[in-house]
Order: C-alpha cells, then sequence, then structure tokens
C-alpha cells in the first residue's frame, strides 16, 4: 500500500460535534475500564476487551523536615533519600527527597515525595514529617493493575487504528511511553510505505541487526 491508494477509513467526532475523517488514528490515552472516554462505532471488534483497571496513586509533594524519629534514624541527615516501607499494611508506598540538579548543597528546607495508596490524613502526614512549608498532591490513575500472567494489548487495534499506551501493559513509565509513540511511528510508516511484511523482521543498519518496532 502507498500513500496515493489511501482513502479516510475513519470518522472522527470531536466533542465539539465536529466530524474529520482521517486516514490513520493513533489513540495516545489509556483505554480504563469503567471511564470510556472514548466511543468506537462501526468496528466488528469489540475494543473495550482492551481496556484494563488502572491504579490508584496520590503524589504529595512536600517540602519540610521528615521525622527521622519515625523512621528510628537518629538526625535527618542519617536519612536514606528513599524510603519503601515492608508492611503490606503500611499506609504510604514510598518516600524520596526531590533533587533538582541546580539546588545548593546545603538548604533549611527540603522538598520530598510520597506516594499512597489513599488520601493520607493530616495525622498521618505528621508523622511522616516533623514540620511541613508547603503541601500538594495530585489524585490520578498513574497505571495499569498488574497481575501474573496478565495478557497483553496489542498496538495494532485495527488496521491503521494504533494504541500507544498498550506499551504500559508490559511497564508504564514516561520513558516506556516515548518507546511506545516511537514504535507506533514505525508501525504507521511501515504501513504507509507499503512494508508490512518488513514489521517483525530484522533490519540490517550499519552492519547491525536492528528491529525498529515491537
Amino acid at each position: 500500500m502507498t500513500t496515493d491508494s489511501l482513502s479516510p477509513l475513519f470518522e472522527v467526532q470531536t466533542q465539539s460535534g465536529e466530524s474529520l475523517e482521517y486516514d490513520v488514528v493513533v489513540i495516545a490515552q489509556p483505554l480504563m475500564r469503567g471511564q470510556p472516554s472514548i466511543q468506537f462505532s462501526g468496528f466488528s471488534s469489540d475494543f473495550t476487551a482492551h481496556s484494563r483497571q488502572y491504579h490508584r496513586t496520590l503524589a504529595y509533594v512536600i517540602e519540610g523536615e521528615p521525622n527521622h524519629e519515625y523512621f528510628g534514624f537518629d538526625n535527618q541527615n542519617a536519612m536514606p533519600s528513599e524510603i519503601f516501607p515492608l508492611d503490606k499494611d503500611s499506609f504510604f508506598s514510598s518516600l524520596g527527597e526531590m533533587l533538582p540538579v541546580n539546588r545548593p548543597s546545603k538548604v533549611n528546607q527540603r522538598v520530598y515525595k510520597v506516594f499512597a495508596n489513599s488520601p493520607l490524613s493530616q495525622e498521618q502526614l505528621d508523622l511522616l514529617f516533623k514540620s511541613r512549608k508547603s503541601t500538594q498532591f495530585v489524585d490520578w490513575l498513574a497505571y495499569p493493575e498488574y497481575a501474573p500472567n496478565m495478557e497483553l494489548v496489542p498496538f495494532v487495534l485495527a488496521p491503521r487504528l494504533y494504541y500507544v499506551n498498550a506499551i504500559e501493559f508490559a511497564a508504564s513509565a514516561m520513558e516506556m511511553s516515548a518507546i511506545g509513540g516511537n514504535n507506533v511511528a514505525n508501525l504507521i510508516t511501515h504501513e504507509l510505505l507499503g512494508n508490512q511484511h518488513l514489521i517483525d523482521n530484522m533490519f540490517i543498519i550499519e552492519e547491525k541487526h536492528i528491529k525498529i518496532e515491537l
């Protein structure tokens, strides 16, 4: 298939009611179970089968002094930069110091990031910190709920319909999202140039065997 032989396959309707036609559509947001932000119609496949439950995470960014005594240390400087509780019933998942590259070596107040699976009360925050100058938090669905032997989601949902966030079901991170976007771009290139037979083959580039798509 070449670009000359393409004809619009998709009609996309925006929230404002505008309808646009596209040759290729890339979905670059999670298909979350129970939160259908995208409606599909006219397809033979049911894409809701690829939706997944996502894990709720609360990220607290706190400027202050951690409570070293609560963690069993003699002083703040003795504390490690990252703390991960092993107790499955712990009310927080991790505590770590945030270190910008231009931060002075010694400051009175430091900034920490605390992850939790449910909102923290003021009493719980007071256990973690002796003093807090500022507290901000974001409540979000951070990554898929992982399970042993979970089924991976395809990058290609239908001809010329691609799903960048499929990469999240192998691992979820900003860097992985970049890999997923690069992978979809390579798949689209194969499609537009009529090189589908090259997908999953090894290319010879600069005398090295390189596979450019997942």
